[in-house]
This record gives C-alpha cells, structure tokens and sequence, in this order.
C-alpha cells in the first residue's frame, strides 16, 4: 500500500506519531496531528503520510523561528552556531574480547546470554534483540527472521511508554544465516517454546525493554572481563570483523539492514591498523 511513498516519511511518520503531540504541541502541524488520532494504528494511507510531510516545516530553523515569534525561545538563540566537533570513534572490541565473551555466552547458556552474540555475531541492534520471539528462529533451515524491534517513547508530561514496532526501515527487515555455534545453543535451549513467546523474556506476555536488557549486558560484560561499553559496539564489532574476514561490503549492508553500502561504509568501518601495516608493505615492498 505505501511502497511508492519514500521510506524515510513513512517510517518518520509510523515510529514517532506517539511523540509528535508532544513535541509540535505549539507548532502549526499540531493541528494535523490531532485529526489523524482516530487513524491510528492501521487506517494510514499514502496521502495522510505526504499531508504529513508538507504539514512540517520547510527548513530546519523554521520551527525555531516560530518558537521565538510565540517568545518560547530567544531570537539570538537561532543565530548561534556551535562549533564543530568530531565525532567519538565508534567503539570496537578485540579478539581477545570477543573470545571471552563467546566463552561466557557458552558456558551454562541463556536466552538472555545468548543475545550478546545475536548482536556481536549477526550483526542485530539490541532493539530487535528484545524484539525476537521463538517464532522467528528456523532451527531446521539456520535462518532468523528479524520482523520488529522494541523501544522506549516519550509521551508526555515526563511520561514514556514501551512499544513494539516493525523495524525502522524495510530493509531492516531481513532474514540473517545463523552461524552454527550459536544454531547449537539454540537448539539446546529449545523445549518447545510457542512460537509467539519472547525470546529474552522466556514468556508470551511482554518482551525485555532494551533499558532493563542493556543493563544486564553490562554485567555479562563485566563478568566476562570485558569493559562495559555500548551495546551498539558489538553490533560495530560485527561489521568491522566481517570486512576484516574479506565479506563484501554490500552483502554486510544488507545483513546490518542498511538502506545502501553507503551506510554501511560511513556509519562502521574504518581501517584497521593491521590492514594499514598490510597495504604499506605491499605497497612499497623492495
């Protein structure tokens, strides 16, 4: 139904309608907002998702100049431009790291272990992690189908809310080989899960939020003896060790659920020191 809409808007749209009363209350699309209340959630079409998108604002500093016509902010505020700064370098973990944490995930194995390597060897973010039921493993042909993912919204008045959606983009939905180590546990851990059971949660009723889960990474990190860092590193880690290994960049883009290559290139990878050691003496070898 919406496959000739571009992707961005419609996902926009979809995700973040929860939050937008909240965030354009006093701005001009707030109106549009409150008359497609009673379309939720399945009653959406193409045309109320474009009406959508022209409601907004046509340039980035136009909610900010409407912001200091109704005096919500200062004037001078638009004017302001911060400087620059680099971005962090996305964290990696060594080999050795990801050894220990493999031997952990192993030794006595739980669903909620088994989702360190989900991300660190598959490649998934730790939404679509929370999102995984039984239902979406295949035992029997090594697949896992990524259908939707978990997340915390802000409501309102300091208020939020845990929701399930389908994944951000319709690339992200994807189907990903499961390597057999962890098709091994897998099986182990199966006894006849309802395919509608939470994967993490080990029940039909609701699914581990990614906060309450990050926060038993941590600890399986630290009990692993690896330093605590953020999840989204293993899902990092997986990128830069498969291009390592030799994967082609588009085959990886489309494992990682990217939109494009492009993505994948910008957002994960960076050059390893050895590949820089490697190239130089091939380079200049005698």
């Amino acid at each position: 139904m919406i496959s000739h809409i571009p992707t961005k808007y419609y996902c926009y749209f979809r995700q973040t309608f929860p939050g937008l009363l909240c965030n354009y209350d006093s701005c001009p699309p707030a109106e549009y907002i409150r008359s497609m209340q009673s379309l939720l959630p399945a009653n959406i079409t193409p045309g109320h998702v474009l009406a959508f998108r022209h409601s907004l604002p046509r340039k980035p500093n136009s909610t900010c100049r409407y912001a200091a016509h109704i005096r919500l902010m200062h004037p001078i505020e638009i004017e302001i431009k911060l400087p620059h700064t680099a971005p962090k370098p996305a964290q990696m973990l060594s080999q050795p790291e990801q050894k220990r944490i493999a031997l952990f995930a192993e030794k006595l194995p739980t669903a909620r272990k088994v989702g360190l390597l989900l991300m660190m060897q598959m490649g998934l973010r730790i939404g679509e992690v929370c999102g995984m039921q039984w239902g979406d493993f295949d035992l029997t042909a090594g697949v896992l189908s990524v259908r939707r993912t978990v997340k915390r919204i802000y409501v309102a008045n300091g208020q939020t809310k845990i929701v399930v959606q389908t994944p951000k983009t319709h690339s992200s939905v994807r189907q990903i080989p499961i390597p057999q180590g962890i098709l091994q546990i897998l099986n182990h851990l199966y006894s006849g899960d309802a395919p509608q059971e939470w994967f993490l949660s080990g029940n039909a009723n609701k699914p581990v939020e990614p906060r309450c889960y990050r926060k038993s990474l941590h600890s399986y990190l630290r009990r692993a003896g690896v330093p605590a860092v953020n999840p989204h590193a293993l899902r990092h880690t997986f990128a830069t060790t498969c291009l390592q290994a030799g994967c082609n960049v588009k085959t990886l883009s489309e494992l990682l659920g990217h939109a494009s290559s492009d993505i994948t290139m910008k957002r994960y990878v960076h050059t390893c020191w050895d590949w820089k050691r490697a190239e130089m003496d091939r380079i200049f070898a005698q």
